[in-house]
């Protein structure tokens, strides 16, 4: 004898199964922060500061705009 399961059981059987893996995966990776991005954010340099005003970010001529005739 060959028993059938309804198609729509075994839609919600996979779907029950696919929720629950990804609800796993999910805590699992909150666990853990990824290791090149800390929780922390922007990283802190450990180097010496800098004393004085910072340096000036280098400025082009500014170009006349040239109109289309």
């Amino acid at each position: 004898m060959k028993q059938q399961v309804p198609t729509w059981l075994a839609v919600v059987i996979i779907l029950i199964v696919v929720v629950i893996a990804g609800v796993v995966v999910w805590k699992k990776a909150g666990e853990k922060p990824i290791a090149r991005f800390p929780e922390q954010g922007i990283p802190m340099h450990k180097g010496p500061m800098q004393k004085g005003p910072a340096p000036a970010p280098e400025t082009q001529p500014a170009q006349p705009e040239t109109q289309p005739k």
